[in-house]
Order: C-alpha cells, then sequence, then structure tokens
C-alpha cells in the first residue's frame, strides 16, 4: 500500500524533473534551423535531456513503492517512451513500449495499435508490470 502523504511528495518531485525536462526542450527548440534541419549544440541538450532522464528514472527507482503509478507512467511519457499498460484479459499485467500505432493529433480520433509482449513480460499485477519496466528503463540508461 503507498503511503500517501509520501507519494504527493514525490508527485511534487517528479513534476519539477518533467517541468526542468520541458524547459530543456523548450531551449533546444528554439535553436532550430529549417535550412539545416538541425538543433545549434545539439550534443549538449542531448546530453542534458539524458541527465534528466537518468534523474528522473533513478528517483522512480529509489522510492517506488511510494509514488503513485499514473506519476510513474506519466514521467515515461514525458521521457519519450509511452509506456503502455496492458491486460491480457487473463489476470495479468504489462507495460511495453513496443509497437506501433497510429499518431492522433486530434483525442477524439480512433485508435489503432499493436503491441509486442514477450512471455516474460506479464505480471500478475499492475505495480509488478510496471516496476520492471521501471528497472529496463533505469538498468538500460544505467549500462550505456
Amino acid at each position: 500500500m503507498v503511503n500517501v502523504a509520501k507519494a504527493i511528495q514525490n508527485k511534487v518531485v517528479l513534476e519539477q524533473l518533467i517541468f526542468e525536462r520541458g524547459k530543456l526542450i523548450e531551449g533546444r527548440n528554439k535553436t532550430y534551423n529549417k535550412e539545416t534541419h538541425s538543433y545549434k549544440d545539439e550534443g549538449v541538450y542531448d546530453k542534458e535531456l539524458d541527465i534528466n532522464q537518468n534523474n528522473i528514472f533513478s528517483f522512480i527507482n529509489d522510492n517506488f513503492d511510494e509514488i503513485f503509478i499514473e506519476d510513474i507512467l506519466l514521467a515515461g511519457d514525458h521521457c519519450g517512451h509511452a509506456p503502455c499498460l496492458l491486460s491480457n484479459d487473463n489476470g495479468s499485467w504489462a507495460i511495453t513500449c513496443s509497437g506501433m500505432q497510429n499518431i492522433s493529433m486530434d483525442p477524439s480520433w480512433d485508435f489503432e495499435g499493436t503491441f509486442f509482449v514477450e512471455k516474460e513480460e506479464w505480471f500478475p499485477t499492475i505495480r509488478e508490470a510496471i516496476k520492471q519496466y521501471v528497472k529496463e528503463i533505469y538498468e538500460g540508461r544505467n549500462n550505456d
């Protein structure tokens, strides 16, 4: 069971990290050159965005049991992972970022998606599926 008071505090920390990420993206976007189709100092922004993502997932990993599920999924989405929570209609859950979907520019559009989930990626609870997702992102980021 999540300690609600602690989860609310952690939500504020995550929101701050995501806000910082948004400012980095905004700064990078201001340097876009339409003629060369490139960003000025792109490597600098990429490095800062990587550091920010590492900070986000380190925080989530270290505080996993005291963070709301929605906040973990939103953080992943803000980092460009587009985590999808899936049920197999048999009591198991998975988070995947692998698949294909149409990109809807209007929320009222229909959605079509195909997802790839290996048998090892199914878990008996939503929280266990999300924990595995965080572990893969966190370990992947720290093994680069």
